[in-house]
């Protein structure tokens, strides 16, 4: 049985992913400081990595990389896939964020030592409702739509987003990137 909570979660992202599959979905763009909706996102899952006792590294270099975007929908993105580093990495893993420049794009990078994702999974993570087999230590696995609200989101804020992992038991890094202002 799922939580309350996670239920919750879970009709927010079937809403989520009907709204955007059915072009239902408008962005309030504004200028945004990436740093700022990072440390929401971290915020958001204060609790879930005090439980896991989980050592978070963000690394903001420089701390003010601006991008127009939508404040809500970014921080559910960073929210996710940090989200995710925080429940497929063990306890007392480490979870390491990057707010870098390249060109003209802001560069966050979330990576960790987590259980990583196999070489035959890496290019299906961001299909609807596709998850890696549910080991014991994922049983904590969602619907498959998360990662999938995230890459649509992220495209329609004009930039990508990718995924590198050395296999199972070897950590993932996801790499978002969004065009500065």
């Amino acid at each position: 049985l799922y939580s309350s909570a996670a239920s919750d979660v879970y009709k927010r992202q079937l809403l989520d992913i009907s709204r955007i599959s059915r072009n239902r979905i408008s962005l309030t763009v504004e200028p945004l400081n990436v740093f700022n909706a990072i440390e929401m996102a971290l915020e958001s899952l204060s609790n879930s990595i005090k439980l896991k006792r989980h050592t978070v590294n963000f690394d903001a270099t420089p701390s003010t990389v601006f991008i127009n975007g939508d404040l809500t929908r970014i921080v559910q993105c960073f929210s996710n896939v940090i989200g995710n580093a925080v429940k497929y990495t063990p306890p007392g893993g480490e979870i390491d964020i990057k707010l870098a420049t390249e060109q003209d794009s802001a560069v966050i990078t979330v990576s960790d030592n987590g259980c990583g994702i196999s070489q035959d999974m890496l290019n299906n993570v961001f299909e609807l409702f596709v998850q890696a087999k549910q080991t014991l230590d994922r049983s904590q696995g969602g619907l498959g739509i998360g990662l999938n609200i995230v890459q649509r989101l992220v495209k329609m804020h004009g930039g990508s987003i990718s995924v590198a992992s050395e296999g199972t038991g070897l950590g993932s890094r996801f790499t978002i990137c969004l065009p500065q202002t």
